[in-house]
């Protein structure tokens, strides 16, 4: 059910927290009213106070991760594999006298396979993955992240990182997950943690 206030009462209607500031939303589990400072979402976007949403949000397990986590590494490896594969059949003879080329098939099916990924994260929230795997990345307060911290805080920084120091920062980051808070460093670092998304709720009769 959707938490949103009806628009005909959402202006006669206040924050429980902040009476001189009109509520957006109503927690699904308490029923408090919220406005946009208060509201806490949950998985499926839904609405929640901050003392309800621990309560409503499940971390996904250690299993869960390490396979959406696969099945981008192979979207994308996949992409440049069978880009390169494309380039060595069009242009064998030019490889076998060794001549100047440049892999264009591969650079292609790569930004392809990358824009895809980027576009179902911004429309979503969720890398192809996670959308499989039913979980996604919110930000610890339980609001939405956008793309540019997905990108630009929580990901490439450490991936290049990780290239320069041969793999022992991914070493680290992976390890850390096995905390109780199941975060690793680059969710430590962005203010993230990753939730199961729950099952729709089916629409009552």
């Amino acid at each position: 059910m959707d938490s949103q206030l009806p628009s005909p009462f959402a202006s006669a209607s206040h924050c429980s927290a902040h009476p001189d500031v009109p509520a957006l939303a109503m927690c699904v589990r308490c029923q408090t009213l919220l406005c946009g400072a208060c509201r806490r979402l949950d998985g499926t976007c839904r609405s929640h106070c901050a003392t309800c949403l621990p309560a409503a949000t499940e971390l996904a397990d250690v299993g869960t991760r390490f396979v959406a986590n696969l099945v981008d590494s192979f979207w994308v490896g996949g992409a440049v594999i069978a880009g390169l594969v494309v380039d060595f059949i069009l242009n064998h003879e030019t490889l076998a006298e060794e001549r100047a080329w440049f892999p264009w098939w591969m650079l292609l099916a790569t930004v392809v396979a990358v824009g895809v990924q980027l576009a179902v994260m911004h429309r979503t929230g969720q890398s192809i993955g996670k959308r499989l795997l039913r979980i996604r990345v919110m930000r610890m307060d339980g609001s939405p992240v956008s793309l540019a911290r997905l990108v630009f805080v929580r990901n490439l920084p450490f991936f290049v990182v990780n290239q320069l120091c041969g793999g022992i920062l991914g070493l680290v980051d992976a390890l850390c997950i096995f905390g109780e808070q199941r975060r690793c460093l680059h969710d430590l670092f962005a203010d993230t943690q990753v939730v199961v998304v729950p099952p729709p709720t089916p629409p009552s009769v």
